[in-house]
């Protein structure tokens, strides 16, 4: 029964992470916490970009659009490209 609990929380997560991305306009910014930004960069069409020290930048690729997610010491966000 948890993974059955575990499984529909991820899965929410992750419509959640899909509905924030599709919402974005062009160059737009917007914050998130670690969970989100996790769940943001385990998308299908997110890769690994650059990773120094305490930085590292995924590109996601969903439809036609691209962003960058960027997670920088305690501060995550995305940024739509455009």
């Amino acid at each position: 029964m948890t993974n059955s609990i575990d499984n529909h929380q991820n899965h929410a997560q992750a419509e959640k992470a899909v509905a924030m991305l599709a919402r974005m306009e062009a160059k737009g910014i917007e914050f998130v916490d670690y969970e989100m930004f996790y769940e943001l960069i385990s998308l299908p069409g997110s890769t690994l970009r650059d990773e120094k020290k305490d930085v590292c930048i995924h590109d996601i690729y969903l439809d036609d659009r691209h962003f960058l997610a960027v997670g920088a010491l305690n501060t995550s966000f995305i940024v739509r490209m455009g």
